[in-house]
């Protein structure tokens, strides 16, 4: 699956090859047998792997292919005009084929965002989290890289809810997502894993470039917090994983646990943590 997404020109190759050899088994084996069915195959293929417009491409020469194939057999048939009739209608079901796979693949693409986004913040949910850090990690692994993995939790935010509503505490929510994404990478991870607490994955980052960012993140959130009048502050956990962690639990627990610290200590703060020496590399809060 990853190798056809990956090669298409490849793909596109082979099946156009496929659909010029039914043609030349069309004509080698006479106009009596029905082999066009073998055509839904590279249009299938091709559609789903690379969409509807190169499905017509590949519609267009399997039609052809078969045309080419009956014109060389033409005189099998009772009148000369028959094959344009017969790969006309053949070419009406083959687009439909090709319509149809390109709808399901949308809608299966639709579905499999949605199971992995958070309806609220429109960002990662916690099951795509995991799903997501876990390649991570054996990516890190691989690599031997390191990997920096932020846990963020609301100060006073279901005091907010009691006293202003859920509308206002949702939009607050929806706000921190729209700021973070603003200040991280494509390829960092932010997700929402509860109520109010999020999980930002930073790839092939250290505890310096990790802690920049974070210190960005939430100086921007907590001062749009005071802008709207909302009493809410941010405390962070941090931690750079040299030694990475056997799973993603593992992973999340520890920053889990060094958040909370943070938020013992002394709200609106981060704590951050190097893992390879189970060091605490300091408070970088205010």
């Amino acid at each position: 699956m990853y190798f056809l997404n990956k090669h298409p020109k490849i793909l596109m190759s082979i099946n156009i090859f496929a659909a010029l050899l039914i043609g030349v088994i069309r004509y080698l084996t006479g106009h009596e047998y029905a082999l066009s069915l073998f055509y839904l195959f590279p249009i299938f293929a091709i559609t789903w792997f690379l969409g509807f417009k190169k499905g017509i491409a590949i519609v267009i020469i399997c039609t052809l292919s078969w045309l080419s194939a009956d014109l060389l057999l033409v005189d099998k048939f009772s009148k000369p005009w028959i094959p344009f009739i017969n790969e006309t209608l053949r070419c009406l079901v083959f687009v439909s084929v090709a319509y149809i796979t390109a709808k399901l693949r949308m809608a299966l693409e639709i579905q499999k965002k949605l199971a992995m986004t958070d309806d609220l913040t429109q960002i990662y949910n916690r099951h795509a989290f995991f799903q997501k850090a876990k390649h991570e990690i054996k990516r890190a692994q691989r690599l031997q890289t390191t990997l920096s993995l932020a846990y963020i939790d609301l100060d006073n935010f279901k005091n907010l809810n009691d006293t202003l509503g859920h509308d206002v505490g949702d939009k607050l929510l929806r706000k921190l997502a729209e700021k973070t994404k603003i200040h991280i990478r494509e390829i960092d991870i932010l997700a929402r894993i509860g109520g109010d607490e999020f999980a930002l994955l930073f790839p092939g980052t250290n505890e310096k470039e990790a802690a920049i960012v974070i210190q960005r993140i939430k100086d921007v959130c907590v001062d749009n917090f005071k802008q709207n009048n909302w009493d809410v502050t941010l405390s962070i956990g941090v931690v750079t994983f040299h030694l990475l962690p056997e799973n993603v639990s593992e992973m999340l627990k520890i920053a889990d646990t060094i958040m909370y610290s943070a938020k013992k200590q002394n709200k609106n703060s981060i704590n951050s943590l190097i893992w390879s020496t189970h060091r605490v590399t300091g408070d970088l809060g205010v």
